[in-house]
């Protein structure tokens, strides 16, 4: 977000080849390069700043397009528009000039006519300019009438503030093309009046929006100011009796959900062992979402309609319930529905997994033990290996995030790897090396530049592993020494149960070499050895044998915390 704040002086030093942007006032330049940030609909940025600006930017344009088109088309009903007046033939005639305007500008690209001119504005140009104005003037006729006639105090202000939020989207534009700071794709290139008033139109309509939505915020505001927590419980409740009484959704839902998971296990076959619970559990996943899909999508329409149809509607209208209070009712009423039935169908899931892929997997190890004991070890071996994926497919995985490189067969190093054609989805590509040479994928960990960023602007980017969450809390008594015992340890821990989202093997960025990592601050607690599998013992370091050329070092007393180092370590 810094380097964002910091736009408007990186604009400025860009317009500092125009000798008038060096005569602008600095207040000056920075209101307008941040009005053109708030404004202008292309300008995208990373970061929350970037989100919110692409956010309000959107939610502004619809408030603008949706108010515009909601009183265009309340003054063709009531017939201020649309009715064969002087003014509706213009507005056509202009309507239809704008394929034709299209026409001009790409015969005159293309070259196959000649680039004509009116003074210094092109004719196409000039065209466009004028139907813009003509559509714009129909516009403002039926926007008046209208407004003059079913319009409020608030909607005649609402009107005088998108007029002067016009005025202001073109005095930006004009300003920032006269100081020179309007962006182009040619640095060298000149900037004209008819670019800023193509910029200036482009801000206008976002701050128009701008005035709509503080319209629509004022009198969201005025509503939840009156929503009472009890009127949204009441209609929440009824609609969940109505839901349960009239029309059976949520049971027949539950019935079906029981009749497909009783047969189920007859056609899912995974392609191999191991995958059996991530078939099973995709497959549940995927149940529950279309159930609960298809009753939301049957529920919510019909409720409103069936209300009016029966009149039940008029005994809750009737009522002091505001508008708002009567759709979150309903929209919290069918929200806890769902989540009830969401709740029964994690349950029932559950118990479906225990009894299939957990039934598997203690025949897997029984199996793997009669093989052991009738000295088949290789098979054995096997089914152990596969109970244990079994098993941790069974469990959540936090994902780790690293910087994947490649380097080619030639050593060249490369972003992304060969594409070998397959059809793949961009959110998260694959990439290929080639076999039997020196080509490698390199993943990397840590604040590791990032691989697509230009070579001439390198980016850091955070990958760094989170070891504390692999690892469970050493409690502080496990170091502590008894007054009679002169070695502690602490209790072995299993890198297979420590990282369960890694495999049995050895962490990315750890070597044998490598001692310990301390977990804590300096001097606050032991320390401890990055290793993805394989137990580690702690042991109190015994004294050194005392000489007598050296001052002697008080032994560790019961007070006092022992100082612990890993001793030994296995891989599994």
């Amino acid at each position: 977000m810094s380097s964002l704040l910091a736009l408007p002086l990186l604009w400025a030093q860009a317009g500092a080849g125009n000798p008038a942007a060096l005569e602008v006032p600095r207040w000056l330049r920075s209101t307008l390069l941040w009005l053109f940030l708030y404004g202008e609909p292309a300008f995208q940025t990373s970061g929350l700043l970037g989100g919110w600006l692409t956010w309000i930017k959107a939610v502004s344009l619809l408030c603008f397009v949706s108010w515009i088109g909601s009183w265009l088309v309340k003054a063709i009903k009531e017939g201020y528009l649309g009715r064969g007046r002087w003014y509706d033939f213009v507005a056509l005639a202009a309507a239809l000039m704008i394929p034709v305007t299209v026409l001009v500008r790409t015969l005159e690209t293309t070259k196959q006519l000649p680039v004509y001119a009116v003074g210094s504005i092109p004719l196409a140009a000039l065209i466009t300019y004028i139907t813009l104005f003509v559509l714009v003037l129909w516009v403002e006729v039926g926007l008046w009438r209208t407004l003059r006639r079913f319009g409020r105090y608030p909607d005649i202000m609402v009107l005088f503030g998108i007029h002067l939020a016009l005025v202001l989207g073109l005095a930006v534009g004009l300003l920032m093309q006269r100081f020179g700071f309007l962006p182009t794709m040619n640095p060298n290139q000149k900037t004209t009046w008819s670019d800023g008033l193509v910029y200036g139109a482009r801000l206008s309509a976002i701050y128009m929006g701008y005035v709509i939505l503080l319209r629509i915020l004022m009198l969201f505001g005025r509503e939840l100011c009156a929503v009472r927590g009890r009127r949204l419980y009441s209609i929440a409740q009824l609609s969940v009796y109505e839901a349960n009484r009239r029309m059976w959704a949520p049971w027949v839902v539950v019935i079906v959900f029981a009749l497909v998971l009783a047969f189920t296990h007859w056609f899912l076959q995974p392609p191999r062992p191991a995958e059996m619970g991530r078939l099973f559990v995709a497959t549940l996943t995927l149940l529950c979402s279309l159930l609960l899909t298809a009753m939301v999508t049957i529920l919510v329409p019909l409720s409103l309609p069936n209300d009016i149809q029966q009149q039940t509607i008029s005994t809750v209208v009737s009522k002091p319930v505001r508008r708002l209070e009567l759709i979150w009712g309903r929209m919290i009423g069918f929200m806890a529905l769902v989540t009830v039935l969401i709740l029964v169908f994690g349950g029932i899931s559950l118990a479906y997994l225990w009894r299939t892929v957990g039934t598997t997997i203690k025949n897997t190890e029984a199996a793997a033990v009669k093989a052991k004991k009738e000295n088949r070890t290789r098979d054995a071996v096997q089914l152990v290996e596969q109970a244990d994926q079994l098993r941790s497919r069974m469990a959540a995985r936090v994902p780790v995030k690293g910087s994947l490189s490649f380097l080619d067969s030639r050593g060249t190093p490369h972003a992304m790897g060969i594409d070998v054609g397959m059809e793949q989805s961009m959110k998260e590509p694959r990439s290929h090396i080639e076999g039997s040479t020196p080509a490698t994928a390199i993943w990397s960990f840590g604040r590791v530049p990032d691989p697509f960023a230009p070579a001439n602007r390198p980016v850091l980017i955070d990958r760094k592993i989170p070891v504390r969450s692999f690892f469970p809390p050493i409690p502080s008594r496990a170091c502590s020494t008894a007054p009679s015992s002169s070695s502690s340890s602490l209790p072995l821990m299993s890198g297979r149960s420590l990282s369960p989202t890694l495999p049995p093997a050895r962490l990315p960025g750890s070597t044998p070499a490598s001692r310990a990592t301390a977990l804590w601050p300096s001097g606050s607690g032991p320390s401890t050895r990055h290793s993805a599998s394989g137990p580690t013992t702690w042991r109190r370091r015994r004294p050194r044998p005392r000489r007598a050329a050296m001052p002697t070092r008080p032994r560790p007393s019961a007070t006092s915390p022992a100082r612990c180092t890993p001793t030994r370590s296995s891989w599994r």
